[in-house]
This record gives structure tokens, sequence and C-alpha cells, in this order.
């Protein structure tokens, strides 16, 4: 494929991941940012959930930082991977809920993301108390 584009880098990013090649998606997403192209919210919530393994915590860290740098990280859906991920590598209830409240919207997707996170661990009292928050914030 002569021309490569940020739609067709993810493309083969996550099929990758999918098929359980975590390196060749790694090798994939840094030759296209050495091609410059950047990745877009798909493309970084992808390798964020390929994250959510806790001996892949290092890199999801490198991750939130290329949102940063990006401008992503208060993306609805870059931001849910990123809470995601923070939730399932290694059960950061802390880092879960900053990105969580700074978050520019906070759809039904991000709030079962935090919902489940709290239940994995856990903390029903505070899943309560979040699902009653969410019913009033989606309603």
């Amino acid at each position: 494929m002569p021309h490569k584009n940020v739609i067709t880098w993810t493309t083969l990013i996550s099929a990758n991941l999918r098929n359980g090649y975590l390196p060749k998606a790694f090798d994939m997403f840094n030759h296209m940012r050495e091609v410059g192209e950047s990745p877009n919210e798909y493309t970084l919530s992808a390798l964020l959930h390929a994250c959510a393994d806790p001996g892949l915590r290092d890199v999801g860290l490198q991750l939130h930082g290329v949102l940063v740098r990006c401008g992503l990280e208060r993306d609805k859906f870059a931001g849910s991977s990123l809470v995601y991920m923070y939730f399932n590598s290694d059960s950061d209830l802390k880092s879960a809920s900053c990105v969580f409240h700074e978050l520019l919207e906070r759809d039904l997707v991000a709030w079962n993301v935090r919902v489940s996170g709290f239940a994995q661990v856990g903390k029903f009292g505070v899943v309560k108390r979040l699902f009653s928050e969410m019913r009033r914030f989606i309603s």
C-alpha cells in the first residue's frame, strides 16, 4: 500500500491486536509515527485496550503521554479507553477516576467503564452510588 493514512494504519494496528500480534501492532504504531502520521483517538483506544494487561502498564503510561501530546486525553472515546486501561492494568482507581473527571463529555460508555471498574475490585458501595449518579447525568 503506497499511501497510508491514519485510517489504514489504525486498521492494520487493530487487526494485529485482535489476532494477538502485540509486538507487530506496536511496531506498526511506532513506524506510523516515524513517517509523520499522527494517531487519532481510535488508534490510541485500540492500543490502550491492549495495555489493560498488568504486564503492559508501563506502555499504557507512555500512551497516556501520547494522548496528552495529541490533545486527546479529554476525548470521550480515547479517555474511556484510558480509564479502562487504568482500572484493568493494576486497579489504579485514583488515576482512572481522575481521567474520568477530566473528560469533556461523559457518555454511557465512559460511565459503564467506571462503574464496572469499581465492581471488578469489589467496591460495591461505590458502584451503587455511581450507578445512581450515572442515571441522573445520562437521563
